[in-house]
């Protein structure tokens, strides 16, 4: 089992065809110059620990046929450049930090037989051009405000988009990651703290059917319940009238319950 990051050298073997890095303890972010492996065709970096955003360079990737992030921590968006990767078959991005929407770009990708991003934090509109008329709940389950076709179990689609999207995907960045709320979207109108009122009462009321999910995946999101659950302690000790506030013994019995609660959903 290898440890630490991608060494930097490693981009420098542009002849790779294959790469199969996967169940290591790998961290750190994906090499930026991830696109000179041009003629790789399998790429697997799946039960590891890398972070950051997936680099552009994989547009460059044109022969790969196989491509897995499998469980990690990756955040940010989908790269609509997948869409020009015309010869992918597999495709795994599950288990991530991944948000915003699905490309429609992915339409394109005709030899898509294996396509899964299940448990992250996507939205909006699933595809259901191309090879998207052929995946089932299971690549898209455990995401809680995925939309689309009533054959894929999840709501149909509103015509204008969810208010705040773009703030319950920071919100849920800065719960999952070690990151400090610097983002530019902060000001004197939207602090840290306005930001948990605002988005999170919805997100503690998406729920789904845990009857369809292995005990793995009732475990990761028995998780990010009780995440969000302390959350809401947080944001009920902190309000500006202090007599308003959670004294001490009310916070205990809180945490205690929400504990009870986390022990009962990885039963």
């Amino acid at each position: 089992m290898f440890s630490s990051s991608i060494a930097s050298t490693l981009t420098g073997l542009n002849g790779l065809l294959i790469l199969n890095l996967s169940s290591n303890s790998l961290d750190g972010t994906l090499p930026i110059d991830i696109g000179k492996w041009k003629v790789m065709t399998s790429m697997d970096f799946s039960n590891n620990q890398f972070s950051g955003e997936l680099p552009n360079g994989v547009f460059y990737l044109t022969d790969l046929t196989y491509f897995s992030l499998s469980n990690n921590r990756i955040t940010g968006s989908i790269l609509d450049s997948f869409g020009d990767l015309l010869s992918l078959e597999y495709l795994d991005l599950s288990r991530n930090i991944l948000f915003r929407e699905i490309p429609k770009s992915l339409e394109k990708l005709h030899f898509l037989n294996y396509f899964n991003v299940s448990f992250n934090i996507l939205e909006g509109e699933i595809p259901d051009g191309g090879s998207f008329g052929n995946y089932s709940i299971e690549s898209f389950k455990g995401n809680g405000a995925l939309c689309g076709a009533a054959r894929l179990h999840v709501p149909r689609c509103k015509t204008k988009p969810q208010k705040n999207s773009k703030a319950r995907t920071k919100l849920i960045t800065y719960v999952a990651v070690p990151i400090k709320p610097t983002d530019e979207m902060f000001s004197e109108e939207m602090s840290l703290r306005s930001l948990v009122k605002e988005t999170l009462p919805s997100m503690l009321n998406q729920a789904g059917d845990t009857n369809l999910l292995s005990t793995t995946e009732r475990k990761h999101l028995a998780a990010n319940k009780c995440a969000l659950s302390i959350l809401q302690v947080a944001l009920e000790c902190s309000v500006e009238i202090p007599c308003e506030r959670l004294d001490m013994k009310e916070v205990v019995t809180n945490l205690e319950k929400i504990k009870v609660s986390f022990l009962k959903d990885i039963e």
